[in-house]
């Protein structure tokens, strides 16, 4: 019995010991996953410019002075008093909601009013006579940007110059430009600026020193609903003649390819990890990143240093939705869910016994997590272009005619070539007769008459419920 005692207490002094054992080990490895992760986001925080998005713009940190000022040309550097430039800023009303959906902003509930807007241009000093200077700068050898953007084979982190919100400022007074020409009866040089800004969008994505991202699209998208939203504003005001409604047309398509396709920023966005990687990794082996970043940056070059793992993973992540989205737009959209399920598993596997995958993890979610939103972005960008050129044809259509049509069939009869569709839904933009007829597209959804809808006309009217 004695002897039986003897076992059943040492056996219950083992379990004792085995489990401290296990517990002090989960807790040295818990605390270590901790640490490392505290001195990961610490680190990510010398880095990551908290104002702008995980991209080649918002990197500037990687940049070792280089600097990228491409697009000083395109600015007018017009003088506006910056009260009143932020006075334009948040009243520009859009109901399309491309900059509300991916900036700190809120869209005013409804357009300026012709005489707010008239009260607010006589506070800008010298405004009357700049519409002309703009179209006369619109006109000079360089400013009409026409090129391809940079191959997509390299990737090189540099501070951008002018800034992004100087760009968007720019066509903010760009439009107010080409509203005041549209009022003066001038049209067509209207739809010159209005145009114009989609050159400037087109030159802020791709007259750059790199190949564009996906947060460059975003942000070119941002300056083209600027556009779209002025195009479709003073649609009844640009034209009066088939004969320039088709030059027109063909204008705003041939700026449109402008604009390479969603799959090829998708896969050049999948390289933007593994160079952040590598640049790192060549600060830390340098002994420059303390002195560069604040930091040592020692847990990023060594979360991203398994370049097969990482490269594998942005594999699983990217290639699903390059794939998707070769394709229309319709077809592509299928890819959403299961893609998000996919995103969801792999970033949920964490074990404090996989500290670098953990790490590894944290940062592909900074650079990843959204993906399918600059696709949707993209794609409804493109609708209003599609939606803009809609409008300026029916109102040529009644201004030729006298009366508003019966049906989008009518107008495609009288204009000899087919109307823009719901690209979104491939399928005919929905059209109801009324003074002046309601000319919308379904929004993702598929159904028709909800808050997703993009309304054309009338401007600035909400779905029909």
């Amino acid at each position: 019995m004695k002897s039986h005692f003897h076992f059943s207490s040492r056996a219950g002094n083992l379990r004792v010991i085995i489990t401290l054992i296990v517990f002090v080990t989960a807790y040295a490895l818990f605390s270590r996953a901790l640490s490392s992760m505290k001195q990961l986001n610490s680190e990510l925080s010398g880095i990551i410019d908290s104002s702008d998005s995980v991209s080649l713009d918002g990197l500037q940190r990687l940049s070792d002075g280089k600097i990228d000022d491409h697009l000083e040309k395109y600015l007018t550097g017009f003088p506006i008093p910056a009260k009143e430039m932020d006075s334009w800023r948040t009243s520009f009303f859009s109901p399309y909601l491309i900059r509300e959906s991916s900036q700190d902003y809120e869209s005013p509930p409804t357009p300026i009013g012709t005489d707010s807007f008239r009260t607010m241009c006589a506070k800008i000093p010298d405004l009357k006579s700049f519409p002309d200077q703009l179209l006369a700068h619109l006109a000079s050898p360089g400013i009409l940007f026409g090129g391809s953007p940079p191959a997509s084979s390299t990737v090189e982190f540099s501070a951008i110059k002018p800034s992004f919100a100087s760009c968007l400022d720019e066509a903010i007074l760009w439009y107010i430009a080409g509203r005041l020409l549209a009022e003066q009866g001038r049209g067509p040089e209207a739809f010159r600026v209005f145009t114009g800004i989609i050159g400037l969008a087109a030159a802020f994505e791709n007259d750059r020193s790199t190949h564009p991202d996906k947060d460059r699209r975003l942000k070119s998208c941002t300056i083209r609903e600027v556009a779209a939203v002025g195009l479709i504003e003073t649609s009844a005001e640009l034209f009066s003649d088939k004969a320039e409604l088709i030059g027109a047309l063909a204008e705003i398509e041939r700026l449109d390819k402008s604009f390479i396709p969603i799959d090829q920023i998708l896969a050049y966005d999948k390289k933007i990890p593994i160079e952040f990687g590598r640049q790192i990794a060549s600060d830390v082996a340098a002994g420059v990143a303390l002195t560069k970043y604040g930091q040592e940056m020692t847990s990023v070059s060594r979360a991203l240093a398994d370049q097969t793992t990482l490269s594998a993973e942005l594999d699983q992540i990217y290639d699903p939705l390059i794939f998707a989205f070769s394709k229309p737009y319709f077809i592509a959209q299928r890819a959403y869910n299961p893609w998000q399920r996919r995103q969801n598993e792999m970033f949920s596997d964490t074990s404090i016994f996989y500290v670098d995958k953990n790490m590894r993890h944290t940062i592909l979610e900074e650079f990843t997590q959204v993906l399918p939103f600059y696709t949707l972005i993209d794609i409804k960008t493109r609708q209003l272009m599609a939606g803009a050129e809609a409008a300026i044809a029916i109102n040529v259509y009644k201004a030729e005619n006298g009366s508003w049509p019966a049906s989008l069939s009518e107008v495609e009869t009288w204009l000899g070539q087919p109307m823009p569709m719901d690209i979104i839904r491939n399928i005919p933009l929905k059209f109801k007769p009324d003074n002046p007829p309601y000319v919308a597209c379904n929004g993702r959804d598929g159904k028709p008459n909800t808050a997703d809808d993009l309304v054309f006309m009338p401007f600035g009217k909400k779905a029909e419920e």
